[in-house]
């Protein structure tokens, strides 16, 4: 059990790695294309830099976080 739960906090945290790239991307305004079921076209919209600088924070913090549970639990 305790192996399942760290193999999904670590993928969490390349997930969160992906956030950020993408929050990134976004806040240069590139646009973003994801493809899967449906094609998603993305595009920074009225969003600030500020707000994109808010989240990415946001997400390295929560990163961070889970990277010192992840580092306990080895």
């Amino acid at each position: 059990m305790i192996n399942r739960l760290l193999i999904n906090m670590k993928n969490k945290i390349s997930i969160i790695d992906g956030s950020i790239e993408q929050c990134e991307k976004l806040m240069n305004n590139e646009t973003i294309e994801l493809k899967g079921l449906h094609n998603l076209t993305i595009t920074r919209g009225k969003c600030s830099n500020d707000w994109f600088i808010k989240r990415i924070n946001e997400l390295r913090e929560e990163k961070y976080n889970l990277s010192v549970k992840v580092n306990r639990m080895v």
